[in-house]
């Protein structure tokens, strides 16, 4: 399917849809034939792309892989020279395209939601896990970079603490930038990142003042 074709354009409008509904509604709660009515159209007409809830959230991992490629990649755009900070652009291009696109704002969601099937929700574990284990395997290797525990512990450390703070970012009505900053300054201090503040700062403020592209 190309990028660009009508089939294309109306796939990603169902699915924005579907996804508005999941984070609306929850996985379990999500209705069918809610979705179709957000279009106006039949649940029949709905199930001919989307036969089924686990069809819809199998195509919003798999456009939330895409979309966490790209993020990766404009990530390390915005410091080539620095993996650690890199890394933390990456985990803010997340929230940003979280905040924007309601399909990766449904993946941020379902990937935290306990009636999603683990295989299903294990997608998006796998990608983000590659590509932290990718920054801080050219933290250690190309920029001499240490960490206080193995490069295995470390990516699931840091995973750990972005579910962490995605979780908290939604119920807490205070929740700022500077929360943020706290926390992943005080991991990358405590993982032996050198600067861990600035780090984390920089790494923020580029993605956050950057144009989308």
């Amino acid at each position: 399917m190309l990028p660009d074709s009508p089939a294309h354009r109306t796939r990603l409008r169902l699915l924005t849809a579907a996804s508005e509904e999941m984070i609306e509604c929850g996985y379990a709660a999500a209705s069918l034939s809610r979705i179709a009515a957000r279009l106006g159209l039949t649940k029949g007409a709905l199930g001919h792309h989307f036969p089924t809830k686990q069809d819809i959230a199998i195509a919003v991992f798999d456009r939330a892989d895409e979309i966490a490629v790209q993020v990766a990649a404009d990530a390390r755009r915005l410091f080539p020279d620095s993996a650690m900070r890199g890394c933390i652009a990456y985990f803010a291009g997340l929230a940003r395209a979280g905040a924007a696109d309601p399909i990766a704002a449904a993946w941020l969601a379902l990937y935290q939601d306990r009636s999603v099937p683990v295989e299903i929700a294990r997608r998006g574990y796998v990608t983000s896990r590659d590509v932290v284990a990718g920054f801080l395997a050219d933290h250690l290797a190309r920029e001499g970079g240490e960490l206080r525990m193995p490069p295995a512990q470390a990516t699931l450390f840091l995973q750990l603490l972005v579910s962490g703070e995605l979780a908290i970012a939604r119920f807490l009505t205070d929740y700022s930038a500077q929360n943020a900053v706290d926390s992943f300054a005080t991991a990358l201090t405590g993982l032996g990142v050198r600067d861990a503040e600035s780090v984390v700062v920089d790494g923020i403020r580029a993605v956050w003042t950057s144009s989308p592209e």
